[in-house]
């Protein structure tokens, strides 16, 4: 399993991932050492979970993406890009075409239909992706413990959060990436 969670405001976007990979039939042979986060561009960044060959391939189709491609034309890039047998949740976060940031989450249950979430002005919104252990109420106990929210403390929250998580649950790593961006329309 993975754990990968996108945190976003109107000013910045953060995702982070653990470094598991787990064997599909045994939870007790793994290794730490696979990213699951990416830069696409200066506006998108996205997260991995589940079939890692197919999530390598797709990160290959975005080396040479626009700089400025919006997360609407990566969604549906990777849409396009997809297998539709591939056993797979991608949570994208950036910037939209109206210069507004959201969180798209696409996967397999569904055949990678996008799930939109727009983020309010003056709001945090976060997404996460198949830990056992559900971070979610981590993340808010957190996050109302910040004095600032800006996104050297959010990432460190966030590294938190993971490290919690991978106390419980053998499926996540407590080593985890870190990508972000930052709206120069906000």
């Amino acid at each position: 399993m993975s754990l990968v969670i996108a945190i976003a405001t109107q000013d910045f976007a953060l995702m982070i991932g653990d470094h598991r990979c787990t064997h599909i039939s045994d939870d007790n042979i793994y290794h730490d050492t696979v990213i699951k986060v990416f830069n696409v561009n200066n506006q998108v960044v996205a997260g991995f979970t589940g079939d890692l060959s197919v999530t390598e391939e797709l990160f290959k189709s975005f080396i040479d993406v626009d700089q400025d491609a919006t997360i609407e034309l990566v969604a549906d890039k990777l849409k396009e890009l997809t297998p539709s047998d591939a056993y797979l949740t991608m949570i994208l976060s950036g910037v939209d075409k109206n210069g507004n940031m959201r969180i798209v989450e696409m996967g397999h249950r569904d055949n990678f239909a996008q799930h939109i979430m727009d983020i309010p002005e003056g709001e945090v919104r976060w997404l996460s992706s198949y830990a056992y252990v559900n971070p979610n109420a981590m993340i808010e106990e957190e996050f109302a413990k910040l004095t600032e929210c800006g996104p050297q403390e959010v990432a460190q929250m966030l590294r938190g959060v993971i490290a919690k998580v991978s106390e419980d649950d053998i499926r996540v790593s407590k080593n985890a990436s870190i990508v972000g961006i930052i709206n120069k329309n906000s």
